[in-house]
């Protein structure tokens, strides 16, 4: 028995995503995105302010 087979296949859910205005270059570099709808910074506590 191979040491896999006892962990269930992963499956993700992508959602589709609009084209919309973009960030320039350097500020997409810096943030991990080119779209600021999906820039979502970490708050680092639980999704709260901290």
């Amino acid at each position: 028995m191979d040491k896999n087979d006892k962990y269930p296949v992963g499956m993700a859910y992508v959602p589709w995503t609009r084209w919309e205005e973009t960030y320039d270059v350097h500020k997409a570099l810096m943030t991990g995105t080119i779209f600021p709808s999906l820039d979502k910074p970490w708050c680092g506590m639980r999704g709260g302010r901290g």
